[in-house]
């Protein structure tokens, strides 16, 4: 009998199961693919992410990104930097997990890689968890499974998502020569850092991006699924505006359809023995679709409250994760969330929020924050509110600020 089982081998799952054995718990892992395994990701992570570890994440990075460009439907073009605080890392998922996945096992998690979860019972004294061919028993449970995980089904908190809860995005990590990369990413000709770009206005509830890796570009377009209309057809024009303004030819064969959540998760996260982390939870921004940041802060919350649950010798502690969810990264996801709603609302109100950027430096400042999760959304939802009334009182009626 393990004190925890987390399904799920990414950043959630591994960052939640290396604290809470850390914690001195008796922990196990279940992850259906061997890593490094496949993900595609456009992999950006935010400077705050290094703030939530007590190790050098910089070791599993690819490039620093201080800036990039934010591109209109039009194509207009807004250049922009981000200071030392603001800026982060970018990273090929399948390099960075496997990293996060070592620093767990040599915490002393017993890591079963290969190995699916198919169904999970609640027990009178814990949870068992069935695999194919083995089981694994436990008092608690972290569901680290992803937007298409099966623990938030079977611990019944969750059904179907609804397509107004998530998104569907379209991307390929396609290989380019180093100097390619360096040449059509980088910020100026005398900057090691690299640029990221951002297109608004392609389609409402969503935009299109090319973020950079040392010898790749990923590159992908997504939309809240209920937006998502021809979202194909979509992808081949972005791809074929992107080539032009990079002068390249794509090879397009890594190409995949994924989903992520969006928007503020609407059911509860916990249950019994049973919390809920990253993406199966829901935890990412609304606004930018960032969500490794979510994943680790909430495999981290998850990890203390099961250490807590043990050392008072009542799982039913683990309820508290829920409501310490709500009063930390709810609040931030809803501030992102009513962002989003105004500005991904109609292709009329991200054309104009794109003309307030233009004319205005610190909404731009404001936007490109919120954009790279800079500083905390609830902070930036009301310095922008502010700056809306006082500076733009026209056009925030408009958007209907």
């Amino acid at each position: 009998m393990h004190d925890l089982v987390v399904v799920g081998g990414g950043p959630a799952g591994a960052s939640c199961a290396r604290v809470a054995a850390l914690g001195g718990l008796d922990v196990v892992l279940i992850e259906k693919a061997t890593h490094p395994r496949k993900k595609l990701c456009a992999g950006a992570i935010t400077r705050r992410v290094t703030g939530l570890v007590d190790f050098d994440i910089e070791a599993a990075t690819e490039l620093r990104f201080s800036g990039g460009r934010m591109y209109s439907r039009t194509g207009t073009c807004i250049d922009f930097k981000l200071d030392e605080q603001s800026s982060g890392y970018l990273v090929k998922r399948p390099r960075f997990d496997n990293y996060l996945l070592e620093k767990a096992i040599d915490a002393g998690v017993e890591v079963v890689q290969g190995t699916e979860a198919v169904s999970v019972e609640q027990l009178k004294s814990g949870i068992r968890v069935l695999t194919v061919g083995d089981s694994y028993k436990a008092h608690l449970l972290v569901g680290a499974d992803g937007v298409n995980g099966i623990v938030a089904r079977n611990v019944g908190l969750r059904g179907r998502w609804k397509s107004d809860e998530v998104a569907l995005c379209i991307a390929a990590d396609i290989p380019v020569e180093e100097e390619d990369v360096k040449r059509c990413m980088s910020l100026s000709n005398t900057d090691v850092s690299m640029g990221v770009d951002i297109h608004f206005g392609l389609l409402e509830m969503g935009y299109g991006w090319c973020f950079p890796k040392k010898d790749e570009l990923n590159v992908g377009i997504g939309a809240r699924m209920d937006k998502a209309a021809d979202l194909r057809n979509r992808w081949r024009k972005f791809v074929r505006r992107v080539e032009d303004q990079k002068e390249l030819k794509f090879d397009l064969s890594k190409q995949s359809a994924f989903r992520v959540p969006f928007g503020v998760p609407k059911i509860p996260l916990v249950t019994r023995r049973t919390m809920l982390v990253g993406d199966a939870a829901g935890l990412v921004s609304p606004l930018s679709g960032e969500g490794i940041y979510y994943a680790i802060k909430s495999g981290i919350m998850a990890a203390q409250f099961a250490c807590e649950a043990a050392d008072m010798k009542t799982p039913f502690h683990v309820m508290e994760y829920g409501k310490a969810i709500r009063k930390d990264i709810l609040v931030e996801l809803s501030a992102a969330e009513y962002l989003a709603n105004i500005l991904y609302r109609s292709i009329k109100n991200i054309d104009l929020m794109f003309q307030i950027a233009q004319d205005d430096l610190i909404m731009r400042e404001y936007i490109i924050h919120f954009m790279a999760g800079a500083r905390p959304f609830q902070d930036l939802r009301k310095d922008i509110n502010r700056r809306m009334l006082a500076r733009h009182p026209i056009k925030a009626l408009k958007l209907r600020f």
